[in-house]
């Protein structure tokens, strides 16, 4: 009988072994397991929550501390300044007002006449020229002019005959001692409008003279200029936080007294 106890005994804690190892512990594992994932991402999400947080509070505070004129300032330094002419009356709108007459214009003065411009955009007036004595003859003023700055001059001019073979002698300089006269020159006939101009860095400060007349070539001709323009391109000085110097335009130009040509019709 003892035997018989016993024995139930020694199978009944074997069972229990057997049910422990096989049963109970896994279960208990993989529950313990999926307890501390569960727990491991909500930790993960806090985190990411806080960095979100920490990351749109950090934002709003840069954001409050960015100032619009940083924007602004950057902005003027690229803002294009309107086109001033240091030329007065340079369309001719208002007849001789601001010219006067040059060279052998002075003793021809009926060779010089303002004339009316019809089916032209850009301006409506024009000083004709008439030269048939070959002579040097135009109109001409004064300007002054900064050492160190870079300008640039234009016009526009067509002759009033079209043989393309026959020298024209058209011009428009620019002259102030002790530099280099400068100037843009209309070599052939071409009777329609022809604009063209002339970018270079001033040297002198001083009072310029700008004429523009025929006889270039010592040939017979007639012409018409309109629309003659003498503008500051640049200095040096600061704009915003952008400097802007001489250098820096003749890059922008590639070279100095660069010639840009363009017909109007």
């Amino acid at each position: 009988m003892k035997k018989i106890n016993i024995g139930i005994a020694v199978v009944l804690i074997v069972s229990g072994i057997f049910a422990y190892r096989y049963f109970y512990l896994p279960r208990k594992m993989s529950n313990d397991f999926t307890a501390k994932l569960i727990l491991k991402n909500e930790h993960k999400k806090v985190k990411t929550r806080s960095f979100q947080n920490k990351t749109e509070k950090s934002a709003d505070l840069n954001k409050k501390n960015i100032k619009s004129s940083h924007v602004v300032n950057i902005k003027k330094s690229f803002v294009k300044k309107k086109k001033i002419n240091l030329l007065k009356n340079g369309d001719l709108d208002d007849g001789m007002m601001g010219w006067h007459l040059w060279r052998n214009a002075k003793k021809t003065p009926d060779n010089i006449k303002i004339v009316d411009i019809k089916n032209n955009n850009s301006f409506s007036h024009a000083v004709r020229i008439e030269n048939p004595n070959r002579k040097l003859l135009g109109i001409s003023q004064t300007a002054s002019l900064t050492s160190g700055t870079v300008y640039r001059l234009s016009g526009t001019v067509r002759s009033l005959g079209n043989d393309k073979s026959k020298i024209f002698g058209g011009r428009i300089a620019i002259y102030l001692p002790p530099q280099k006269e400068k100037q843009i020159v209309w070599m052939s006939e071409y009777n329609k409008f022809w604009k063209k101009e002339l970018v270079f860095t001033n040297l002198v400060t001083g009072s310029a003279t700008v004429y523009l007349h025929l006889g270039y070539g010592g040939v017979a001709t007639t012409g018409e200029f309109s629309d003659v323009m003498l503008e500051e391109i640049s200095s040096k000085k600061e704009q915003g936080s952008i400097t802007f110097n001489v250098d820096d335009i003749h890059r922008i130009y590639l070279v100095e007294s660069k010639l840009r040509e363009q017909r109007i019709f």
